[in-house]
């Protein structure tokens, strides 16, 4: 009799085994196998409120400047010496002292504008006194490198008014007239860098006491 009873018991307990403790691992299972919380938090993977400033304010275009923070862009030819005599010129003195008097955005293009046609003026000088100084064989390279420059012009001119409307902001219109100044600029020191080679110490169109072009 006690045989059978303890049989009995066994066969309850496995029973009660088979039963009921794999439900009880089934209910703690998914306690262990969740997987760990990530370490990143919700300020690390969203920007924060001062990133977003940064990343919308790049969008905004600026005026072109040189690595030096100057307000024109810096150039650089193979002559260190013709470097230092134009980086002196008189017109990005004259450049530097009126825009800092700008206090408008209008003020900015109109500043930029003038300055623009008088690199232009500066273009053309430097170029009819290089035909006077160089010799027969160069010039006929000269009046083809220019020709091709002035072809070019309309559409060099028309790329950074679009390019400037694309950046689209309040400065579109100040960012074209800086950089229509820049292009005839760099034309300007191109020219005045082949005349430098027949005569160092030529001299600029621009008169800042007159602030005007010379005739």
């Amino acid at each position: 009799m006690r045989k059978r009873r303890f049989t009995a018991i066994v066969c309850a307990v496995l029973l009660f085994s088979m039963v009921l403790l794999p439900g009880c691992r089934k209910e703690t299972q998914p306690e262990t196998s969740l997987p760990p919380e990530s370490s990143v938090s919700e300020t690390e993977s969203e920007p924060s409120a001062s990133s977003q400033e940064e990343i919308f304010s790049s969008q905004e275009p600026s005026l072109p400047e040189s690595s030096e923070n100057e307000v024109v862009n810096t150039i650089t030819t193979d002559n260190a010496q013709f470097d230092k005599l134009f980086a002196a010129n008189p017109l990005d003195t004259a450049y530097k002292e009126e825009s800092s008097d700008d206090y408008s955005v209008v003020d900015m293009e109109q500043t930029a504008s003038k300055f623009a046609e008088l690199w232009q003026t500066e273009v053309d000088s430097a170029y009819k006194k290089l035909l006077e100084v160089s010799a027969a064989s160069e010039k006929e390279q000269f009046k083809s490198e220019q020709e091709t420059w002035v072809a070019d012009t309309p559409a060099a001119l028309q790329k950074i008014t679009d390019d400037a409307q694309a950046a689209g902001g309040s400065l579109a219109r100040v960012i074209a007239a800086g950089e229509t100044m820049e292009y005839y600029r760099l034309r300007a020191a191109q020219l005045y860098r082949a005349l430098y080679d027949y005569d160092p110490s030529f001299a600029f169109a621009y008169s800042q006491e007159e602030s005007s072009p010379k005739g």
